[in-house]
């Protein structure tokens, strides 16, 4: 509600994941936005498959892009911290596909 009256707010990393998705859908397109610079900084070894999930769902292009990106410069590092059971389908797919 902060965000509809004086277009900002302060959120931690898990509830942006959440407006990404959903601030699109309720029509404040610079609160996804802003939701997508905010993960952006946040992508780490072990913020990085929530963050290109979220980024997938909301279809927030450079957020998507720009978790890719990390993923594959880290992949060995994320599949040992996160197991490679964590590691979606969709991404899986995706790295792959990347490789063709």
């Amino acid at each position: 509600m902060e965000y509809a009256y004086c277009n900002e707010a302060k959120f931690d990393e898990t509830i942006a994941k959440e407006l990404i998705v959903y601030g699109e859908k309720i029509l404040f397109s610079s609160l996804k936005i802003e939701c997508e610079k905010m993960l952006a900084r946040k992508i780490n070894i072990e913020s990085v498959l929530s963050i290109y999930e979220a980024a997938r769902i909301a279809q927030a292009e450079n957020l998507k892009e720009a978790a890719l990106m990390f993923i594959r410069k880290n992949i060995k590092e994320i599949v040992r911290k996160n197991g490679k059971e964590n590691i979606s389908q969709t991404l899986f797919i995706e790295l792959i596909e990347d490789k063709l």
